[in-house]
């Protein structure tokens, strides 16, 4: 044994001999915290799974850990439905370059599922997504499709809010009096509210 070794305080000796040993048992500590969350993950449906994304979005571990639990559960049940719903509701959380291509894999599943209430909510969060970045001409495009499928179901409320969205970006556009057509469309809003709506560009 060198003199260095020799001098070595006892405890610090046999933590250097078992250092091997004592990283190898975090390891498995480790491992095994891991393995627990995934299968304590199984107990919980998609409603509570969406919630639990949303409770943590400024945690970006956690929401990455259920974001993963949420989309392999879809992807493994081949459920087009969610899937949709997995792209298109989580896309804000997404960084700003990634979106159109997550919303656009949204609009994949979205066809698949037949559905126009769901196709129809989806060419409107593409609208949003373009909305944000302000291309306001993909924008319209997106919430006209929309509109289209909307048309077809009986949501109401779907209805009035895609318009709302259109009348927004005609009016971003400088279609004043298209704007105004589409906001007095919208039943649920007062003639206050579309006043302070409309804002030209002018002004």
């Amino acid at each position: 044994m060198c003199i260095f070794t020799r001098n070595l305080a006892p405890d610090m000796f046999f933590l250097i001999k078992n250092k091997y040993k004592i990283v190898l048992c975090c390891c498995f500590l480790v491992a095994g915290n891991f393995i627990f969350s995934q299968d304590s993950l199984k107990k919980y449906s998609y409603e509570e799974l969406f919630q639990l994304i949303v409770d943590n979005k400024n945690d970006q571990e956690k929401t990455a850990f259920y974001l993963k639990e949420y989309h392999k559960r879809a992807d493994a049940e081949k459920t087009t439905e969610r899937l949709a719903e997995y792209y298109r509701g989580f896309v804000f959380l997404q960084p700003e370059d990634k979106r159109n291509t997550f919303i656009d894999n949204a609009l994949h599943y979205a066809h698949l599922t037949d559905n126009y209430e769901i196709i129809g909510k989806t060419y409107l969060t593409k609208g949003v997504v373009s909305h944000n970045i302000k291309d306001f001409e993909g924008a319209l495009t997106s919430y006209l499709k929309g509109y289209d499928y909307i048309s077809r179901t009986n949501n109401k409320y779907l209805k009035n809010k895609t318009k709302y969205h259109i009348g927004i970006i005609k009016n971003y556009l400088g279609n004043y009096d298209e704007a105004i057509d589409f906001f007095t469309d919208c039943s649920f809003f007062s003639p206050l509210s579309l006043m302070s709506t409309i804002i030209k560009k002018d002004i």
